[in-house]
């Protein structure tokens, strides 16, 4: 989590933070911290192509008011802005800001509440906000002398930067508007150029030089309106000193030409566009000029009934939009603001003209090397896809489940503590000495696990937690059962490189939480081994009742899951069953996972969605394919999903397929996941003790098992002799209570008549008091 005062590092993390966020933080040695940065952490930042939604960046604010971002803590600075001369908006309801410097602008997302208020209180510290500017208490005004009082002097001081900034901000929309007008000239000249092809018709020199001189008298007519001359500078005490431009890669490409942009195919639909942009930057000069000219001119007392409502919604819609009528580095004018910094906009009022939550924003195309480092849009050039605004951050808990609220401070680890550890066993020997039997009863070698167990493996299902938190604010029934659908698939992404090694199996009673989901998780029965877990955020509830069999079949082993998912939003519940899961090539070859068989999502609401996860074909050209369809209460298809487990879902937008929504694409894995038992980000700080944790956690929690963390730190051969000791205390548990003739209780969760596994409640209560049962199972 970012903080606002003092160095040691605190990056911000909401946690909400996520995965890949989730709390994927670099850390940093806190010597290496200077002294004079304010605020610092992970943000969530729009990315400069269309419809790539949002990236996470690592954002720092020094003391001095300079914004800074680059890829992580360890990276090169991409870009700044110098906050006292920018112009700020806000939306606490989306956690959005937006920060426009005139050369630059940048379009962030906190990742919880918590991380928006201490970094718009930090910007804050930078910008003038509209309450700043009030009336003045009642003074004297005039002194005997004659000579203006110091009340006055300061409220004409602003009077008079106010109409100076409102002056300059309308010249930077006059600019706009002429890049405007410009673009639909080169449009009209393209248009005519098609059109003289068509004709095959060629013109003489002399029509073009003389075409040329009637462009310029237009200029100087309708055009030449929109033409400025400069603005002279207010009095040296109202105005800010020219600020040179902080060079940021955008400044180094210029400006892409319709001509070279746009195809003649699109024109219309360009020129549609172009106009009602000019429309609604002449709605918002009109606004300004309204505004200057209430801006009092001469000595006042009463610059706080200055009405500066209809600008702040003004400016903010257009503030808002990738084409903001300050953000050109080419402009030759200088953007002056107020000395004691900028303007602050709020967009938590909601314009008709702007997208519904979930809606797809659109950016200014614009190529620099920071969209080739964040890839490309994959585009065949027969389907159009719509990229949601992909937030990758775990939502925030909501609070009325009663789940520790995460701390948003914590920085998390990024690698484990040791590498990939011990042999990997042949599994094959001991399947083939195991044949017919239940493999849960089987003790395996420390060298088949990875250092995570089931408990938390459960955890990674529910990593995309934002599916559901964009699902429970989604009113369309079928775009709701899509998302959960995406949800569903998502938790097969992090098994894509986790063949090899099987999670450990958790002792009766073992629990594991993580207060970043609302997760929390125990196994409730031993024989047949049973977990059950629970969370809970922002509109939404997911339990889950998980267990498996095994069956061997020569070459692959089958992994039938047991019990069902459910999600609850509102008044509806989804339910699912996993469908089978085989490992592959256990004699020779890659060892490889593959999911495979069907999957029905149901819905009290009378909606279905029926998922097949495809078999691979022999050559491996369709492996991990996911496909479906959404029926209605009356078994009509209304829409088709499409995808792959490890690489993102996809909703059809039309009947055959051609435009497609994508609705979830997985983090990325680390480069060197390979040396980590093939870990997600995300996985990778499951077993992880943070500060926040520490000293809190029940004795049953998984990150508390000996032999587990010893594997985690590359101790194998202790970890083998612990895990032999844990497994036999156990067993030891077991005998005194059928000698006492006592059962089992699971501490949180119950079993309903249906069987299935229910979280009853009390755990995050408990916590808050550290009143844990004596329970001793290591």
């Amino acid at each position: 989590m970012a903080t606002t005062s003092k160095p040691p590092y605190d990056p911000r993390q909401g946690v909400s933070a996520l995965a890949h966020s989730v709390h994927v933080n670099a850390s940093m040695p806190e010597a290496a911290v200077p002294g004079d940065i304010l605020c610092r952490g992970w943000l969530l930042k729009k990315r400069r192509k269309k419809m790539q939604g949002y990236a996470r960046r690592y954002f720092v604010l020094t003391v001095s008011g300079v914004l800074s971002y680059s890829f992580d803590p360890k990276s090169p600075m991409r870009d700044s802005i110098l906050l006292r001369h920018a112009s700020l908006s806000s939306s606490q309801r989306r956690r959005d800001i937006h920060i426009d410097s005139g050369t630059s602008t940048f379009h962030v997302r906190a990742l919880t509440q918590d991380d928006f208020d201490v970094w718009i209180g930090a910007c804050r510290k930078f910008v003038n906000i509209s309450g700043e500017i009030e009336e003045e208490p009642p003074t004297p005004t005039v002194q005997s002398t004659g000579h203006v009082g110091h009340g006055h002097a300061r409220s004409y001081s602003r009077a008079a930067t106010i109409g100076f900034v409102t002056d300059h901000k309308a010249l930077a929309l006059l600019n706009e508007m002429n890049k405007t007008l410009k673009e639909l000239e080169e449009a009209i000249a393209m248009i005519k150029e098609d059109d003289s092809k068509k004709k095959h018709a060629s013109k003489p020199k002399k029509e073009k030089e003389h075409k040329e001189k009637e462009k310029d008298k237009d200029k100087e007519g309708l055009f030449g309106l929109f033409h400025h001359k400069k603005v002279a500078s207010p009095p040296t005490e109202t105005a800010s000193p020219p600020i040179e431009p902080v060079p940021t890669p955008d400044s180094e490409h210029p400006r892409v030409s319709f001509a070279n942009s746009i195809t003649s195919t699109s024109v219309h639909s360009y020129l549609n566009s172009t106009v009602a942009t000019l429309r609604e930057q002449h709605g918002a000069l009109v606004s300004l000029m309204e505004i200057r000219s209430a801006t009092p001119r001469t000595m006042s007392p009463l610059l706080g009934a200055v009405d500066l409502s209809r600008a702040r919604s003004t400016t903010s819609v257009i503030s808002t939009r990738r084409h903001s009528m300050a953000t050109l580095a080419s402009e030759a004018s200088v953007w002056f603001d107020a000395p004691e910094g900028g303007d602050e906009f709020f967009l938590d009022e909601k314009d008709p003209s702007e997208p519904s939550y979930g809606s797809r924003h659109s950016d200014v195309e614009e190529e620099d090397e920071e969209d080739e480092a964040e890839g490309e849009i994959a585009d065949d050039g027969e389907s159009s896809v719509e990229e949601p605004d992909e937030v990758v951050t775990l939502h925030a808990v909501a609070q009325a489940s009663g789940a520790a609220k995460p701390d948003a401070t914590v920085v998390r680890r990024t690698k484990l503590p040791a590498p990939t550890s011990g042999e990997e066993g042949s599994l094959f020997s001991v399947l083939k000495k195991n044949v017919g039997k239940d493999l849960s009863t089987v003790s395996f070698p420390v060298s088949f696990n990875e250092p995570i167990s089931v408990l938390q493996r459960l955890a990674e299902d529910v990593e995309y937690v934002n599916l559901l938190a964009e699902a429970a604010s989604t009113s369309d029934p079928v775009d709701r059962i899509a998302l959960v659908a995406a949800f569903a698939v998502s938790g097969y992404a992090c098994t894509l490189h986790r063949a090899s090694r099987k999670p450990f199996n958790p002792m009766l009673g073992e629990t594991f939480e993580d207060t970043r989901l609302g997760f929390i998780a125990e196994k409730v029965s031993h024989h047949p081994p049973i977990m059950a877990c629970h969370a809970q955020g922002e509109g939404w509830e997911f339990w889950c009742t998980s267990g498996a069999k095994n069956k061997f079949w020569g070459k692959s082993l089958e992994i039938i899951p047991m019990g069902a998912a459910h999600v609850k939003i509102g008044e509806e519940t989804y339910s699912w069953q996993k469908p089978s899961s085989f490992m592959r090539n256990l004699i020779a070859g890659n060892r490889y996972l593959e999911h495979v068989g069907p999957m029905s999502i149901t819905s009290t609401s009378g909606f279905r969605c029926e998922l097949d996860f495809k078999e691979g074909g022999f050559w491996g050209s369709t492996l991990n394919h996911v496909a479906g369809a959404i029926h209605s209460a009356n078994s009509k298809t209304v829409s088709k999903l499409e995808g792959t487990w490890h690489e993102g879902m996809s909703q059809h937008l039309d009947s055959t397929g051609s435009r497609l929504k994508v609705l979830w694409r997985p983090h990325p894995f680390p480069s060197y996941a390979d040396q980590y038992y093939g870990f997600t980000s995300f996985a990778i700080t499951l077993n992880e003790i943070t500060p926040d944790v520490a000293g809190v956690l029940p004795p049953t929690d998984s990150r508390l098992r000996p032999d587990q963390r010893a594997m985690e730190e590359g101790r194998i051969d202790e970890a083998d002799e612990l895990k032999i000791q844990v497994e036999e205390a156990q067993r030891a548990r077991k005998r005194e209570r059928d000698a006492a003739g006592e059962t089992w209780t699971p501490q949180w969760f119950e079993q309903d008549a249906n069987g299935e596994w229910k979280y009853k409640g009390g755990y995050w209560e408990t916590r808050k008091t550290g009143d844990w049962k004596p329970v001793t199972l290591w």
